[in-house]
């Protein structure tokens, strides 16, 4: 059901998983390889920071 739909395209394949315990694993592999917000984003606030 899931797999032509948008919301699939929007979340990516490999975050779709079958139970909550994978999910969770998921969850701490994203959360290990993120180091904050990218430069771009940085950069871009930055600029409009007040």
């Amino acid at each position: 059901m899931l797999a032509g739909s948008e919301f699939t395209q929007q979340v990516g394949r490999e975050n779709i998983l079958p139970n909550v315990e994978a999910a969770l694993k998921r969850a701490r592999e994203i959360t290990a390889a993120f180091s904050g917000i990218g430069p771009e984003v940085a950069a871009v606030q930055e600029r409009m920071s007040l």
